[in-house]
């Protein structure tokens, strides 16, 4: 790993990133490849190019600013279209009476950055209450998902264990249903109750999101 690349990612990955660095960083030369091929490993091209863009986008090689456009264009998208069935799926379940908490995805980085386009996530994690396993289960499945465990013997152990289901949904979406924070093997796990005690809120698209 090019040292130099990857501190200037870090800077770059920062809340409130450091102008001056950045664009020194970039005029003193900066080995693209090595840097988006960074970003993109750690998931944070959408900081990167809120950073150069803000610091130095003059002075980014235009085929770097093309391919950093077109990867943060297919972010929003991506990110919009889990937000959209994350929403629908809260909606669901609350209609099923089932208390649920979403977590990480865009409520993290909403909380995070005020800005669903600014960290990347790939799949929509939600917490419910382990007395409504089976109901949000059906409720996954009516509306098309498919447990990644069918196999009934294999799912008890793993349920049991872990304390979340993964779900495949028809359109690709990856769906985790969570009632613990935790395996059974981590020495202190978060209480499932203290989660529900210390939820917050989150507004994301108008909608207010417990987590």
């Amino acid at each position: 790993m090019d040292m130099r690349e990857f501190q200037l990612l870090l800077h770059c990955a920062r809340s409130q990133p450091n102008a001056g660095f950045i664009r020194g960083a970039v005029t003193e030369g900066i080995d693209w490849r090595t840097l988006l091929d960074l970003a993109r490993r750690h998931r944070v091209q959408p900081l990167l190019i809120r950073s150069l863009k803000s610091a130095c986008w003059d002075v980014v090689p235009r085929k770097s600013q093309v391919e950093q456009e077109s990867s943060y264009r297919d972010t929003v998208a991506q990110n919009l279209f889990l937000t959209g069935e994350l929403l629908q799926l809260l909606d669901i379940l609350g209609k099923q009476g089932i208390a649920t908490a979403a977590l990480k995805g865009p409520v993290l980085a909403e909380a995070l950055y005020g800005d669903l386009s600014l960290r990347e996530f790939v799949d929509l994690d939600v917490f419910v209450h382990e007395a409504d396993i089976c109901k949000a289960e059906q409720a996954l499945i009516a509306r098309g998902y498919k447990s990644y465990s069918p196999d009934e013997d294999y799912r008890f152990a793993f349920l049991s264990y872990y304390g979340q289901q993964p779900f495949r949904g028809q359109t690709g979406i990856i769906v985790d249903l969570h009632w613990r924070l935790a395996n059974k093997s981590v020495a202190l796990p978060v209480r499932s109750a203290a989660v529900w005690e210390r939820l917050q809120n989150v507004t994301i698209a108008g909608r207010t999101v417990p987590r």
